[in-house]
């Protein structure tokens, strides 16, 4: 447990608070380790930027390491496409080239490369700075293009070609490594189009354009082309030797500061930076690794039409009838293409979430299109024969993708050395190849080198979807055991572990492969087939409160069909981490939380995110989540309908919106599951109202931007008229049900969270940032606040019912904030009459492997009159930290697996009131949770699972049943406020079952209040009660049922009194 600012009673002096370091290695076992855990080592905490302030660092390295890397590269290619344009101003000429001798120059190059490239792997190893290392290569190749011109045969240029490739060999690998050593994942992709961009074939069509004008002279014009490109690139190199860093701990450019930000902002690749031991596990790892062999097929393909077209680019448009400074003019936009294809689909490969391999199939396709244009167009149609010649240069996309992939799925400095040089030789192999397939007997045609190119980027296809289903394996592999949840150092993710030794290392590609694409194209076509099949059954529902609800539907749904708005977020629900703290709170503030769960975890994230440095976490429980709180639980729901009866309810709506776009961001998504929600009525008054809710919430993007608020994207909603609509959605209804009469429709737009799991990740994030922990039954249950005796009102410290202080530094302001949830009117009596403890039931039915798989991807499904359900899960248990792990069925899943389906009923809820016989009589959770359920619930549930799930399951016990609490309020408005007579205590809560959703923008809120120094939303301050009404249980009007006390009820084997704690 960290230390903490702490006192025990009996002791007056206090001592310092600790220091939060980052963590400290073991001398013995320094040297296996990734050179970033060693500049580390006992370093203080990381500082906390906030979102601008690294956003202004990440341009910062941006416009310093993206030119370098770019230049350094493209001069290095220059050097080889060069002699494609030599060939054109007389270097075959001049030395009395013949035959195949030309293509064997192309070749030549690949073979230097693939001889160098395991020494120079080696040596790039061992170097201290891998960016000193490639500015030595870059000297190299720069004085063999300086020697090219004192060539006068086939064999002096064989010789000195060879050379350029040995020392270029390491220019991909090596600029890779770097790439991987400074960015994250999801960053890399576009930076890779930039670095590798093929402007070579610009800049060394303007050479080659400047040399075509020079007056004849003593030396022909090839030789003066590659003395001005030896010239230039050797001078950048010997720049490069003093300035480039090969990681940000040898960086001229960065602070101190700066670099541990930046290190440890990466520590979330897990794929390490730089380490100089070389570790044989690794590489034989590396050698086994099918993810590797892919890649290098995958170069050798793509990289085959990349040999031809490098040495045969301008032959083939002099060919089409050019001038020679014509054809070097022409030559320019091949580069250009290139760039642009490369970009294009690096950007998308990193906007499509885990999906690169499909983008690279894609992108393999199109210089499938050029090529066959190229070949079957005639050489007299000029235009369209140049068209097709620069759609085969996007081929670069494909292979700037490939890079990216490996990149991403390569931990382990040794390893990524290993591979990365194995994927280069594929490249050399595919260069050396592809000269060849261009036979001088077959011009201009060059039909072996058209076939070679079509056979090529057809292959590309078949290994990017090969590529694809090994990482789905390997990732569903990793699911099963992911890493536990424990107390984890920044340090551990630089212990320089290959990718296949790291629990919970994920490949960045089909993630969630399983049928989730099938399951979205389906879903897709059949819910949007219904809206306008049913729209005429529906009219016959009239009721006062909706009369002919459904005469709109028609006009709303054609409306929905109109192109989505992008919404500017309202500004009352908008909130940023990076404006400035408030004179009361600013960022040295010493901040207490009270409470682990939703409120609590989200505000010490949103805190520590914001550049707050002082906060520590209490709670009772040990291990997280809590099993005293709502948030210990399978699954949560996640949608945002909060009803058309009440306009004011569009600001909550707005906020569940944009709680979902904080859940489908890659820090939340593998906690998401976006699979829809079913509700539906089977009384007419209820579906009255639900069909009016989805009138109401399928008004068009379009016409509500007009609210300035967030809406639901066009087509979320689609009307369930019949039996028949909801069995297109949830096909293992009962056939009972053919006779039963529910109605109401589907919410695409929606889904349930992971709950244990996003607990724990958002548990994991704040360690990460620094945020203290204490977790202790007796320590860290706090049950009294201590004031200040020299401030009234300030608290300076909280006991905890083990009677020990934890004091708030005094050199600093602090703030206390309470986050107990339903257990909040325990500690703060004043509330009680406003924070209602309600609770509702849960149970859960355990399934088999083959009922899970087929109710895998269902939409919740909510009967309003009587319960829900969500799709089953699997569960797992760590063992060594015995927590629970909770995954989505896979197909390969051992056959034992446990599987379980959580069910909960509807209601008005259960209390526990104290004080009966008072007039002040309040409701708190029993202070023990017990294995039971009222029997009246489970009868209601038994009737849920009856009538809406497989016959199989209807006489099927059910397991793990318990009561969820939560903390109710009569308008369901949360609270975020100062509790009434502190002003340093801070009240943020009262989910009224409707909070969980908001786990990753809850923070927010808090962090927002904490910078106005004042809660300035009516609907979110502390209201309290007079005191005749505190005595009124407060009624949620929107819940079905009376509410009932729990102490006067019979649960299943044993009335709940005899087991309250009163």
């Amino acid at each position: 447990m960290d230390d903490i600012h702490t006192k025990t009673p009996g002791l007056t002096e206090v001592q310092s608070p600790a220091s939060i370091t980052i963590g400290m290695v073991d001398e013995k076992n320094i040297a296996s380790l990734d050179a970033a855990a060693v500049f580390l080592n006992g370093v203080d905490a990381p500082p906390v930027l906030s979102a601008r302030e690294e956003r202004r660092l990440k341009r910062k390295v941006d416009l310093i390491m993206i030119p370098m890397l770019l230049i350094t590269a493209t001069l290095g290619a220059v050097d080889k496409v060069a002699l494609s344009t030599a060939s054109i101003y007389g270097l075959s000429v001049n030395n009395h080239l013949h035959g195949q001798q030309y293509s064997w120059l192309g070749s030549i190059l690949s073979l230097g490369a693939l001889i160098g490239m395991f020494p120079s792997s080696v040596l790039l190893h061992k170097s201290p700075d891998s960016g000193k290392y490639i500015a030595c290569c870059s000297i190299g190749w720069s004085m063999m293009a300086l020697f090219m011109p004192a060539c006068h045969n086939w064999a002096g240029l064989m010789c000195v070609r060879f050379f350029m490739g040995c020392f270029e060999a390491i220019i991909v690998p090596g600029i890779s490594l770097i790439l991987a050593g400074w960015y994250k994942k999801d960053e890399q992709p576009p930076r890779n189009a930039i670095v590798f961009a093929a402007f070579s074939s610009v800049v060394n069509g303007f050479l080659a354009w400047l040399v075509g004008v020079f007056p004849n002279g003593a030396l022909a014009k090839w030789q003066y082309l590659y003395l001005m490109v030896g010239s230039i690139s050797m001078a950048w190199s010997l720049f490069v030797l003093w300035f480039l860093p090969g990681t940000p701990m040898t960086a001229k450019f960065l602070t101190k500061d700066e670099k541990i930000f930046w290190i440890t902002r990466m520590a979330g690749n897990k794929t390490g930076m730089v380490n100089q031991v070389w570790k044989w596990d690794q590489a034989r790892e590396a050698v086994l690794d099918p993810k590797t062999w892919i890649i290098f097929l995958l170069n050798i393909a793509i990289n085959v039409p990349n040999g031809g077209l490098t040495t045969f680019n301008a032959i083939i448009i002099r060919n089409l009838g050019f001038t020679s400074k014509q054809a070097s003019l022409l030559s320019m936009p091949t580069g250009i293409m290139s760039t642009l294809s490369a970009f294009v689909f690096s950007t998308l490969a990193a906007r499509w979430h885990n999906r690169r391999s499909a983008t690279l199939m894609i992108a393999s396709a199109v210089p499938i299109i050029g090529t066959i244009i190229l070949y079957t167009v005639p050489r007299s149609s000029v235009g369209p024969s140049m068209v097709g010649l620069y759609l085969v240069y996007t081929y670069f996309g494909p292979y700037v993708v490939g890079i990216s992939l490996a990149q991403a799925n390569t931990a382990g400095y040794t390893k990524k050395n290993v591979s990365f040089a194995i994927l280069y030789i594929g490249y050399a192999v595919g260069n050396l190849i592809g000269p060849q397939t261009f036979r001088a007997s077959q011009a201009p045609a060059y039909t072996g080198g058209v076939v070679a190119m079509l056979v090529c980027y057809c292959v590309c296809i078949g290994l990017a979807a090969s590529y694809w289903f090994v990482c789905a394996a390997q990732n569903k592999r990793n699911h099963v055991s992911l890493e536990e949840e424990s107390d984890v150092d920044v340090l551990d993710s630089f212990n320089d572990l290959s990718d296949q030794k790291q629990v919970g290392f994920r490949s960045w590609d089909a993630a969630h492969f399983d049928n989730e694409i099938v399951a979205e194209i389906v879903d897709e076509h059949v819910l949007n087939s219904r809206v306008d099949q049913h729209v005429d059954q529906y009219q016959h529902i009239k009721t006062k409160k909706s009369p002919h609800p459904f005469l709109l539907l028609r006009s709303i749904f054609v409306s929905a069909k109109t192109k989505p708005v992008r919404q500017a977020p309202s500004s009352s629900t908008t909130y940023s981490s990076t404006m400035p703290a408030s004179d009361k709170y600013p960022k040295d503030t010493s901040v207490f939380i009270v409470g682990a769960s939703v409120f609590g975890l989200s505000t010490a994230l949103h805190l520590a995110q914001a550049g707050y440095e002082n906060i520590t976490v209490f709670d009772r429980s040990t291990t997280l989540p809590s099993p005293f709180a709502a948030s210990h639980d399978l699954n949560k729901i996640i949608r945002a309908e909060y009803g058309a009866d009440h306009a004011s309810d569009d600001f909550y709506t707005d906020l569940a919106l944009s709680a979902i776009e904080a859940w489908e961001t890659p820090e939340w998504k593998d906690c998401f599951r976006k699979v829809g929600y079913l509700r539906l009525a089977e009384s007419e008054k209820k579906q009255a109202n639900i069909i009016a809710d989805m009138i109401y919430f399928s008004v068009s993007t379009a016409y509500k931007a007009q609210t300035a608020r967030r809406w639901f994207p066009d087509g979320s909603f689609c009307p369930m008229s019949s039996v028949k609509d909801i069995r297109a959605v949830v096909p293992h209804l009962p056939r009972s049900t053919d006779e039963e009469e529910w109605k109401g429709y589907v919410n695409k737009h929606a889904g349930y969270a992971l709950a244990s799991e996003a607990i724990r990740l958002a548990y994991q994030r704040c360690r990460d940032m620094g945020v203290k922990f204490v977790l202790h039954e007796e320590d860290g249950q706090v049950v009294k606040l201590i004031e200040d005796s020299e401030r009234p009102g300030s608290t300076i410290s909280i006991r905890s019912i083990s009677g020990r202080d934890y004091l708030h530094r005094k050199d600093v302001p602090s703030v206390t904030i309470l986050a107990l949830g339903a257990h909040i009117g325990k500690l703060v009596p004043a509330i009680r009459s406003q924070i209602t403890a309600k609770a509702w039931s849960v149970a859960h039915l355990q399934l088999t492997k083959s009922e899970a798989l087929a109710l895998r991807n269902t939409p919740v499904v909510n009967l309003s009159e009587l319960g829900f359900w969500m799709e089953p899960l699997r569960i797992t248990v760590e063992q060594t930290s015995r927590l629970e792990k909770i995954a989505v069925p896979a197909e390969d899943d051992p056959e034992d697996s446990t599987y379980l389906l959580k069910l909960c009923c509807h209601g008005g809820g259960w209390t526990n009131m104290r004080n009966k016989s008072s007039t002040k009589q309040y409701s708190v959770p029993p202070d023990e949770q017990y294995p039971t359920i009222p029997e009246e619930d489970e009868a209601q549930l038994r009737e849920v699972v009856e009538r809406s799930l497989p016959r199989v399951f209807h006489k099927r016990p059910f397991v793990r049943k318990s009561i969820c609490w939560c903390a109710d309020t009569a308008s369901s408005d949360y609270v975020v406020d100062h509790v009434p007579g502190y002003t340093n205590v801070v009240l943020v809560g009262a989910d009224s079952g409707h909070a969980f959703k908001m786990l990753p923008i809850a923070g927010s809120w808090v962090l927002k209040f904490l910078q106005q120094g004042e809660q300035r939303l009516d609907r979110w301050k502390l209201k309290i009660v007079d005191e005749q009404a505190k005595h009124e249980v407060q009624h949620v009007s929107w819940r079905i049922g009376a509410v009932k006390d729990i102490g006067s009820v019979k649960m299943m084997g044993s009335r709940v009194q005899d087991m309250v704690v009163a």
